[in-house]
């Protein structure tokens, strides 16, 4: 599983055997930075258990985690939001693990 702008997407599902684009364009991961890895190339590293899918999925989640963090940082700093927004927000991302957009 990894993520994009829609929720977690499993990158083991065969619709992404043709796919060209990086995981989420406009990211700077070091799975999508410089168009590199395409979901295809991603897939096809996940299907044969390539050590090498983990560390891109890895290095991808983690840098969406890290931006998260920087984010939530960033608006208590300036005092925006709500612990409420806030758990919604991370309610939506959970319903959004259980239920992945397709």
């Amino acid at each position: 599983m990894t993520l994009d702008e829609h929720g977690c997407i499993d990158m083991r599902d065969t619709c992404w055997v043709s796919e060209r684009d990086v995981l989420l364009p406009g990211c700077t991961c070091v799975a999508c930075q410089g168009d590199k890895h395409s979901k295809a190339y991603i897939h096809h590293l996940v299907q044969a258990k390539e050590m090498l899918a983990e560390i891109l999925l890895f290095g991808h989640n983690l840098h969406h985690l890290l931006q998260l963090c920087q984010e939530l940082s960033n608006a208590s700093a300036q005092g925006q939001g709500t612990l409420n927004e806030f758990c919604d927000f991370i309610e939506s991302q959970l319903v959004s693990l259980k239920h992945p957009a397709t």
